[in-house]
């Protein structure tokens, strides 16, 4: 389904965010916001992550001359055009397709600042309607097995739906606020 895993989309969107940095600035920022914990970071996945992009064509790495640490120049990676589309191609995705509590959904909210207003607000719109869609569809699938369902499998069903209304009730606040939560946002956009 997506072109990038959550760590190379993760990467894209902490570059952007800095303009260019380095994979130690990088594991820095992971460390330092909780992300390695919450999304499953460690180091060697940096790493793997930076060189799997620039393979790809979505970053190009160069060697800096401003050295803050011993050792071996720092290669600081920033953003090709094929990346900042990438980057957006990516964030509308994870806005509008991904499943209920979804570490893409959480990745896309966190780097949304890319797409225009307007369009994080259609994609917000067409997530709901994929949530109701998605809690009509396993309802009914719940309803139709419920005499043949243990207690367990019921518990996978009524959790599945509890997600999905909190989601939704999660994006019916964000719609509903969302010219009073974005009027102080002064993001950029490319």
């Amino acid at each position: 389904m997506f072109n990038l895993s959550n760590t190379e989309f993760m990467l894209l969107s902490l570059i952007r965010e800095r303009k260019a940095a380095s994979g130690y600035q990088l594991n820095t920022i992971i460390k330092n916001r909780g992300y390695r914990q919450w999304a499953d970071v460690g180091m060697t996945s940096i790493y793997r992550g930076l060189k799997k992009l620039e393979q790809k064509g979505l970053i190009q790495g160069q060697l800096t001359t401003n050295k803050t640490i011993q050792g071996p120049a720092a290669k600081e990676y920033f953003l090709t055009d094929e990346g900042v589309n990438m980057l957006k191609e990516e964030t509308g995705k994870g806005l509008s397709e991904t499943r209920e509590r979804d570490r893409r959904f959480d990745l896309a909210l966190s780097t949304m600042d890319v797409l225009s207003s307007e369009t994080a607000l259609s994609l917000f719109f067409k997530r709901m309607q994929f949530l109701e869609s998605e809690q009509k569809r396993i309802s009914k699938v719940y309803s139709g097995q419920q005499q043949q369902i243990s207690f367990q499998g019921a518990l996978l069903f009524k959790h599945t739906l509890h997600f999905i209304k909190s989601e939704i009730t999660f994006l019916n606040n964000l719609i509903n606020n969302w010219e009073k939560e974005t009027v102080n946002d002064d993001h950029k956009k490319f």
